[in-house]
């Protein structure tokens, strides 16, 4: 009985290498992104800069310059004065 024909590489049931080729499979995968989904993102994104666009405008509004005042309250930063009685 010959062994010749029996593959080298075998482990089990399981054959590792029998066809002799060490030729590396290499493919890039991409994903594979649907038009619909780009649009539905497009309009998600601009709705959501529309959003936060309408709400400055609308802090500003109401605010205005303020917010680069200096603070109205011109108390020093000091410890409380204790009242012992």
């Amino acid at each position: 009985m010959s062994n010749e024909n029996e593959p080298k590489g075998r482990l089990g049931d399981f054959k590792f290498n029998t066809v002799g080729r060490e030729d590396v499979a290499a493919e890039v995968l991409r994903p594979h992104v649907d038009p619909a989904i780009k649009t539905r993102n497009l309009i998600l994104s601009l709705v959501a800069v529309a959003t936060l666009a309408g709400i400055l405008y609308y802090s500003f509004q109401k605010e205005g310059k303020k917010i680069f005042a200096p603070p109205a309250v011109n108390k020093p930063f000091e410890r409380p004065e204790i009242n012992v009685n």
